[in-house]
């Protein structure tokens, strides 16, 4: 399935990543989401509702996103980054359970296992790690927290929307399966509380519930929303684990992301980790509640700033300034001001070259590193990349965009490989191989 859903939007390389340099990454964005994780408690006093208006969660979302806690959810998030020539940094963070992209370490061990590419592989001493093996774990020790050390676990989408991304969730079963995770698919709908607090499935007890659905997806869907209410109430009991609370969304929303830069916040963060605020995330403000000097350089400013919906996929709804005229930009920005949209620092991406097989030319493309972390740190990678003359949103919504393992190399640079190398990414040893 991973081959058949992939295999034909594949870049013509991997990219590679200093292995020293992934810890680090990986350390950082693990780090920002425990300081996410502590900020209701220090800004609002725990109160989560009152954290949801910091960062202005809808209406309709509120019921669902409050009824969990924070403090409860495991450490399990993809940070986007881009390379902006220095470092990376963290434009976007996906802080819950309903993470794409943890079956692309197939992609690495494909790579690796070619033999055409295997003498570079060996050279380099390139490796992968493997987020699937990392979410298996996770879901492991969630099935121990409930008693259940060896759990039955389920993929659990809203109603209907199993067919909608079917490929995903199949190839993303046939990765845990390798790490001895039977991971089921149901829907909601197919969920059922018992009386002894547990959660059934299909006549038989569920001890590891893996979200996929998103708030917005069980809004006016009273029968799911009570199921989700009673999933809530079977983790806090420890009697079914949920991996994890719809309340992430409260801190993968990128309104999140403005907070940390907000100056009531910057005032209760430690030197430390401040400094972590301003190396890892591009400044980002609230559009609600910016005042009228930052109003005014935003607006000034255009084209060196990105509009985004607080809580969104995809790209949808982004408004890249350079991408329209004043008038537009103006009015954007008018829009957003009523709702929990954010405007972001652009981060230009640095190139990184690639080389077309057919022609043999040598091009540049951008990358978005998706970066996964645990409780650990860094738990692997991807990158979606695309031509810079093909748009500045780079996911695969956009026709143009192609996919890459991440993979780690202990050189801080190319090592003599035998093979003609091209190209070297400024995050670190990423070097296009010509044949």
């Amino acid at each position: 399935m991973y081959r058949r859903s992939y295999g034909g939007t594949l870049l013509a390389r991997p990219v590679v990543l200093h292995a020293e340099h992934a810890r680090r990454v990986g350390d950082d964005v693990r780090d920002l989401c425990r300081l996410l994780v502590d900020l209701p408690a220090r800004l609002t006093g725990g109160h989560l509702g009152r954290f949801a208006d910091l960062v202005r969660v809808p209406a309709a979302l509120r019921p669902l996103t409050t009824l969990g806690d924070v403090r409860r959810l495991p450490l399990y998030a993809r940070a986007d980054l881009l390379d902006d020539g220095t470092d990376l940094r963290l434009v976007e963070l996906n802080f819950g359970s309903e993470l794409g992209g943890v079956d692309a370490a197939q992609m690495g061990r494909a790579w690796l296992a070619d033999a055409a590419f295997g003498p570079v592989g060996e050279a380099w001493r390139l490796g992968v790690v493997d987020t699937a093996a990392r979410t298996a774990d996770l879901l492991r020790r969630a099935g121990e927290r409930v008693g259940r050390p060896d759990p039955r676990c389920a993929l659990v989408e809203a109603r209907g929307a199993l067919a909608d991304h079917a490929h995903v969730f199949v190839a993303l079963r046939e990765a845990l399966a390798d790490h001895g995770v039977d991971l089921e698919l149901a829907e909601i709908q197919d969920l059922r509380p018992r009386d002894d607090g547990r959660t059934d499935l299909g006549g038989a007890p569920v001890d590891v519930v893996l979200r996929y659905f998103a708030a917005h997806q069980l809004v006016g869907d009273a029968d799911a929303v009570a199921t989700y209410t009673a999933l809530e109430v079977a983790d806090a009991r420890d009697r079914t684990a949920l991996v994890g609370s719809l309340s992430a969304h409260c801190l993968a929303s990128k309104a999140a992301l403005a907070v940390l830069h907000a100056t009531p916040t910057q005032a209760v963060l430690a030197d430390h980790e401040r400094a972590l605020v301003h190396r890892l995330v591009p400044w980002t403000g609230l559009v609600a509640d910016l005042d009228g000097p930052a109003r005014d350089r935003v607006r000034a400013e255009r084209a060196d700033h990105v509009l985004k919906p607080g809580i969104g996929y995809s790209g949808v709804g982004t408004v890249v300034g350079d991408a329209v005229d004043d008038a537009r930009w103006a009015e954007a920005l008018r829009a957003a001001a009523a709702t929990d949209c954010v405007v972001q620092r652009r981060v230009r991406p640095a190139a990184e070259v690639v080389v077309d097989p057919a022609t043999g030319r040598a091009e540049d493309w951008h990358a978005n590193w998706g970066v996964f972390v645990t409780a650990e740190g860094y738990a692997g990678g991807f990158v979606r990349a695309l031509r810079p003359g093909d748009g500045a949103v780079i996911g695969y919504g956009n026709a143009g965009t192609r996919g890459a393992p991440v993979l780690t190399s202990p050189f801080p640079g190319p090592p003599s490989t035998g093979a003609e190398s091209v190209g070297a990414g400024s995050v670190g040893a990423a070097a296009a191989v010509a044949s």
